[in-house]
């Protein structure tokens, strides 16, 4: 019996050299070729959507909804994207595209997201780096819900445009680097109603601001909104990033100085809405969670 497996195994290269592998190795790939794909269109993204965000809900207070999510040939697609949070978000459409380096494990991935009447693209910089390039292009903020987050009332929009990277590929938020130029076009704060103030909206000349993300902190280096005669306003701080993000910690200074043609009518309403004066700014400090502040505390 041992003679015969002995002679087996001597015969194995003899038995390969016969073999002709041009006529198996096709059917092979093509076998299996065909069983990945059948894996990759058939992986339930939608199921594992409503999966994490239901314990995203039930840990984190967000309520994540989508009308569509589906893989094709080219990667997946998640359609009517919409968050509920202290800051929420709408989203028309994420298209996310695996690199061909990721056949060679080295992640690369290409993510489009359709919103605001816009485009934000984030796309791995290269082979040999970690760092992901960011685009953002004439992204409406009120379509994508990012405009109500002022005081009294007021709403700023414009099309926000800018340029960045970042590194996400880390274990934790400390990890996390990066930084992005932001401006914003056809900008305007849009006033409250009601209030007895001589204009109704302030076009701004100009909105940009500067955001440098280290060790785990959002440095803002400064936001400057520029409304030439009527207002002039900056944003300085930092925010310590926690999970979830409404748990981030930050520490915000918003100074505004007003125009002749405002002081009068809108300075009185500023000191109910946190400001106190400073020679000829107003200045208001927010000290703690991301989701106090934005929900006004």
């Amino acid at each position: 019996m041992m003679d015969m497996v002995v002679d087996f195994l001597r015969s194995i290269p003899q038995r390969l050299r016969n073999v002709t592998w041009s006529a198996v190795i096709p059917p092979v790939l093509l076998v299996g070729g065909g069983f990945l794909l059948a894996l990759w269109l058939t992986f339930p993204l939608a199921d594992l959507i409503e999966n994490k965000t239901r314990r995203m809900w039930q840990d984190d207070q967000v309520r994540v909804e989508f009308d569509e999510a589906n893989v094709d040939l080219f990667g997946p697609t998640i359609k009517g994207l919409r968050i509920d949070s202290p800051l929420p978000l709408e989203i028309d459409e994420i298209r996310i595209r695996p690199r061909l380096s990721t056949l060679w494990f080295l992640p690369g991935i290409a993510v489009n997201i359709e919103a605001g009447g816009g485009r934000i693209r984030a796309d791995r910089g290269g082979l040999w780096t970690n760092d992901m390039n960011l685009e953002i292009d004439a992204v409406d903020i009120l379509q994508l819900g990012l405009g109500a987050a002022l005081p009294m009332g007021t709403t700023l929009t414009g099309k926000l445009s800018g340029t960045g990277t970042a590194n996400l590929l880390r274990d934790s938020l400390d990890g996390v680097t990066g930084s992005v130029n932001l401006e914003m076009t056809e900008a305007e704060i849009r006033l409250a109603d009601g209030m007895p103030l001589p204009v109704s909206t302030i076009p701004l000349q100009f909105a940009r601001a500067q955001l440098e993300i280290n060790a785990g902190t959002l440095t803002i280096t400064p936001l400057q909104l520029d409304g030439g005669d009527l207002i002039y306003g900056t944003v300085r701080g930092t925010i310590q990033l926690r999970h979830p993000y409404v748990r981030s910690q930050a520490e915000i200074r918003i100074r505004l100085k007003l125009g002749e043609q405002l002081q009068g009518a809108l300075g009185p309403f500023l000191p109910v809405a946190g400001f106190r004066n400073d020679g000829e700014w107003y200045v208001r400090e927010f000290h703690g969670q991301v989701s106090k502040m934005l929900g006004g505390g």
